[in-house]
């Protein structure tokens, strides 16, 4: 903080928030903030427009996110079109893995193949770039619009404007809605593909099902990977204590045995989600690879590699071995 001549009261600094314990005795609890926009210079519990809580870290009710780490009132239907435009890409999303779980592999050019193996290594670079967004830089344009963009990609529904059909920005909330993206997902696309297979419009066997369900785990797998580890990524803070890196609003490992804390619920969450999620997904790659040499052996290597080649076709089994043992 910035004391200054006088009496005056003492400023917070531009990054970091400073909350009033004590206004006569002058006695203040500083957050670090996620980034100098969002909590500018300033009086004491100053943050941007639009922004209010601990450490400037949500919206107010009926607000967005915007650019320079305001948040802009909601405009009705005008903010609906990002959902939209979401809800459109998924259906795009779930054309391609019909087409993926329809397809037979043994009719495919090997260019195609090629694409579609390309396409999922992109998806994953991409995935990867937008980790980069969670750093705590200041990005500059056009980085910081293309780093927006692709955070959509590791489910970040800020993109979309979430909170102006929420009503409310709450962490705890945001991030129940986050890690229910894939499944919700899967979910459909299984429907889709059961209810395809019953109204005999498509040759669609379980082994096509599992395909196009094994696709998108390796297309998601970094982005949930990234969303389960978010409540343990925190950062210090000048009074002593630690707030989460991705919303400073909540304290870590602070349990209010009245109230409530959000960052115990979040820890629950993510918890769940690390066992559904990465463990599932690994000890699944693990079981198939260390039985893939029995099988074979057991005549059975042809529907290994028609039930499993969204495995096997991206990854060779002894490279699988060295990753998943070493």
């Amino acid at each position: 903080m910035e004391c200054l001549q006088g009496k005056d009261p003492p400023t917070q600094r531009a990054g970091y928030w400073a909350g009033k314990l004590d206004a006569e005795w002058r006695i203040y609890s500083v957050i670090s903030c996620r980034n100098r926009l969002e909590c500018p210079a300033g009086p004491a519990e100053t943050c941007a427009v639009g922004r209010q809580g601990i450490g400037c870290g949500n919206c107010k009710n009926w607000h967005y996110r915007s650019e320079k780490g305001r948040c802009d009132p909601c405009r009705g239907s005008a903010d609906t079109w990002p959902l939209v435009l979401a809800i459109l890409a998924i259906c795009a999303a779930l054309a391609g893995s019909y087409m993926y779980a329809s397809a037979d592999p043994t009719k495919q050019p090997l260019t195609t193949a090629t694409v579609a193996l390309s396409l999922g290594q992109l998806a994953a670079a991409v995935q990867a770039l937008g980790a980069f967004r969670q750093l705590q830089i200041d990005w500059i344009e056009p980085v910081a619009s293309a780093l927006d963009l692709l955070a959509l990609l590791t489910f970040d529904l800020h993109v979309i404007k979430a909170e102006c059909t929420l009503g409310q920005d709450d962490p705890v909330t945001n991030y129940v809605l986050r890690l229910l993206v894939y499944p919700c997902f899967a979910c459909v696309l299984a429907f889709a593909l059961l209810a395809l297979r019953t109204l005999g419009r498509a040759a669609i066997d379980t082994d096509r099902i599992l395909n196009s369900q094994g696709l998108i785990v390796l297309i998601a797998y970094i982005s949930l990977a990234l969303s389960v580890a978010l409540p343990f990524q925190c950062i210090p803070n000048p009074n002593g204590t630690s707030s989460l890196a991705s919303n400073p609003a909540a304290i870590c490992w602070e349990w209010d045995s009245e109230e409530g804390s959000p960052h115990q619920a979040l820890v629950g969450l993510g918890l769940a989600g690390v066992l559904c999620y990465p463990v599932t997904i690994l000890s699944v790659v693990f079981y198939i690879t260390l039985r893939q040499p029995a099988l074979i052996a057991s005549g059975k290597g042809l529907m290994l590699v028609r039930r499993f080649r969204w495995l096997f076709n991206r990854f060779r089994p002894d490279i699988l071995e060295v990753l998943l043992l070493g």
